[in-house]
């Protein structure tokens, strides 16, 4: 149960020397306050509770560290206007738990601040983050979680940057214990997508959409866990007007990952998706990575088995030239019965299974393209369509160098 107390000192520029300036006791409650920069307290073991706004001065920085962290009212590091127009630099260091209900900005209008949430237990964020770029140029800000134990996320994550010319920004969200993420992340650009990290070294993952695509460059997502990954939203990290489409790697190291909605990385050229599972790789919808003014992308699965359902399509098509696919089947059977396109010219589909390999799904690599399919038990293309002859490799084709 959360506790709201009547703090301790309210002052302008309080100074930052000593812990008993912002606040005194265990739980230490600070009231409104308005800190000098820099500001680095550390509050040692004590619980410190913040019931009152904390404003950081511009292009200013703040790093508060105690035993646990409860942010109770706003910490407001947001600057949008052109005589003061930096986001601030918000860190905030917990021994065990952290917990924030309110919101935390750091936005700019001259350049975009920095978030930084570090727990020894778990991190509980309840409240809005953001660090958005808002003037001409300023790339989005970075946003960081990281949690010994569980991240929980219940609002969305932005750094995005706003402005004619400016790039997205970064989130990453690393929880040992594992990730739940229950709203999307946003590292759109103006220009070149942002980046997102999302990583857990023991537990799973649970996520919502991902949007770090461009107008002039797609970003990158990067999901990577212990256990199983479950992608029930898109992700976008494609270019939308121009440029190169991103990168999306998801990878799981023991478990399954299962891509039960969109993937896109277009670009001109395509960008690429890999997905990579320590037990198997199931994909239910559509990968996209192909180019409508280039060359296709590449797609690539990789797992001890792997599924492309009936319903799902891997496109990799190029206006220019198409781009290459390659799903293996490590230690298990592979199943191909979805559409599999990377046509436009000198596209390469490939596939290979150490156990079974199944293709009764629709390939097209013309013209000049190449379809390789072989199996270390029965190779069965019946059931598929094929616009060129299947052989037994591409190889070499440059496409992945394993």
């Amino acid at each position: 149960m959360v506790v709201m107390l009547e703090g301790a000192i309210a002052s302008a520029q309080v100074a930052c020397d000593n812990p008993d300036n912002l606040c005194t006791g265990d739980p230490c409650v600070m009231g409104p306050t308005e800190v000098v920069s820099p500001c680095v307290v550390d509050f040692g073991t004590r619980a410190l509770w913040i019931s009152g706004t904390l404003r950081v001065p511009n292009d200013g920085m703040l790093t508060l560290s105690a035993g646990s962290i409860q942010v109770l009212a706003a910490v407001s590091g947001h600057h949008l206007n052109s005589a003061e127009g930096d986001g601030a630099d918000i860190t905030l260091n917990a021994l065990g738990s952290l917990e924030v209900v309110s919101k935390i900005t750091a936005g700019g209008k001259i350049t975009a601040g920095s978030i930084t949430l570090d727990a020894g237990g778990d991190l509980d964020v309840q409240g809005r983050l953001y660090v958005i770029g808002r003037g001409a140029a300023p790339a989005g800000g970075a946003i960081t979680l990281d949690a010994t134990g569980i991240v929980t996320v219940a609002r969305p994550l932005r750094a995005l940057g706003s402005g004619k010319t400016a790039n997205g920004g970064n989130v990453t969200v690393r929880g040992a214990g594992g990730v739940i993420l229950q709203k999307f992340i946003d590292t759109k650009g103006k220009a070149s997508g942002g980046i997102v990290t999302v990583e857990s070294t023991a537990g799973s993952v649970s996520l919502e959409r991902i949007m770090a695509r461009g107008r002039t460059g797609g970003g990158s997502i990067l999901i990577q866990a212990a256990n199983d990954i479950v992608i029930g939203e898109r992700f976008y990290a494609g270019a939308t007007k121009s440029g190169a489409g991103g990168s999306i790697l998801i990878s799981s190291t023991a478990g399954s990952v299962t891509v039960d909605d969109r993937l896109f990385a277009r670009g001109t050229p395509g960008g690429s998706i890999e997905l990579t599972g320590g037990t198997s790789v199931t994909v239910n919808d559509d990968i996209e990575v192909d180019s409508t003014k280039g060359v296709g992308g590449t797609i690539r699965l990789d797992a001890a088995s792997a599924q492309v359902s009936a319903g799902a399509r891997l496109l990799a098509e190029g206006a220019t030239g198409g781009g290459s696919m390659r799903m293996d089947a490590t230690a298990g059977n592979l199943t191909l019965s979805g559409g599999f396109v990377a046509g436009g010219g000198s596209g390469i589909i490939e596939g290979v299974a150490s156990g079974d390999l199944t293709a009764n799904g629709n390939f097209v690599v013309q013209p000049n393209g190449c379809i390789g399919l072989s199996a270390g038990g029965t190779l069965d293309t019946s059931g598929g369509t094929f616009d060129t002859p299947v052989v037994a490799s591409c190889s070499p084709s440059g496409a992945f160098l394993d």
